[in-house]
């Protein structure tokens, strides 16, 4: 949503810029922290180096058909994004994506795209049914092998989104605006403009889950607000000049001239944003049990009544 209401609306493969106001009905699924990446910014870093950790593992498939016959009929999502750790390396995610469909969850898997270097594991996704992918492109060459941790991820990344857009499938990309990544910010728009992706998401350097605490936020890491925006409004320019979304995921308002504030939007706006999650049913998938292996799943919750006892 921007500051004149105007929204994302996907309609089958199409993909539109509407001034309707929809509320969000998508969901979300935690499949398990194992990944084949170490972003030193990652939320679950260490539960993903932690083999050991009860989030660690990919669950079994029953629970997450559990999960979104859930997500469907308590919470009447339309769509879910698929996340891990890495969704396209474990090992029953075409059953899951075929099942998604069958239960009406479009599916979208949120990937770093390193396995889809591969054109057959992009044909593989495109034949179950994925409705589109949100690829993690933090950056470009040897700045984004330095954020990722992983010698050669950024020639694998390139060559995973040629074979996307060859094979088809519509895809997003999210950067994380973290310090190593603001010199390519403007590669990646053009990038984006290039391969022709749907959505371009840039998304602050947030304090959740594992980055609160041990040291992972520092001067070193973490930009200047000023600083972003120095480069973000190129990337803004070019991605608007060519028809493709932008999306600003948190910053102040202020930072921007009035021009720019109709890309950014704070947490006012996640209701109508089509991108984002909805509430009730993120906090029931968010739950210990609903993010932990081998927990049973948790009843479904009463989202006013999980709201009024966060306040007490």
């Amino acid at each position: 949503l921007n500051v004149h209401g105007v929204v994302a609306v996907n309609i089958l493969q199409t993909y539109a810029l509407t001034n309707y106001r929809a509320l969000c009905r998508r969901g979300v699924l935690w499949i398990g922290q194992t990944c084949n990446l170490r972003c030193h910014f990652c939320y679950f870093l260490d539960k993903i180096m932690d083999r050991n950790h009860p989030e660690h593992d990919f669950f079994e498939l029953d629970k997450l058909k559990a999960m979104c016959k859930t997500l469907v009929d308590v919470y009447g999502n339309n769509s879910v994004d698929i996340q891990g750790g890495e969704p396209t390396i474990y090992r029953h995610i075409t059953q899951l994506i075929q099942y998604c469909n069958e239960i009406g969850l479009k599916p979208t898997l949120i990937t770093n795209g390193q396995v889809l270097a591969n054109p057959e594991k992009c044909r593989q996704l495109k034949e179950a049914g994925v409705y589109d992918l949100l690829i993690s492109v933090h950056g470009l060459g040897q700045r984004y092998d330095k954020i990722v941790v992983v010698n050669g991820a950024a020639a694998r990344l390139q060559k995973a989104i040629d074979n996307v857009a060859a094979a088809g499938i519509p895809f997003r990309f999210n950067c994380v605006l973290c310090t190593d990544a603001l010199p390519d910010l403007l590669g990646v728009a053009r990038l984006a403009v290039a391969k022709r992706a749907r959505a371009v998401n840039f998304i602050a350097f947030n304090p959740f889950i594992d980055q609160a605490c041990g040291g992972k936020r520092s001067a070193e890491n973490v930009p200047k607000y000023s600083e972003v925006v120095e480069y973000l409004i190129p990337a803004i320019d070019l991605l608007d000049a060519n028809g493709i979304e932008v999306n600003v995921r948190y910053l102040p308002f202020c930072l921007f001239p009035e021009k720019y504030r109709q890309f950014v939007q704070n947490f006012q706006q996640i209701v109508y944003d089509l991108h984002e999650w909805e509430s009730a049913g993120e906090a029931w998938s968010g739950a210990e049990p609903q993010r932990q292996t081998h927990a049973a799943l948790s009843e479904p919750i009463d989202f006013f009544r999980h709201i009024e006892a966060l306040r007490l």
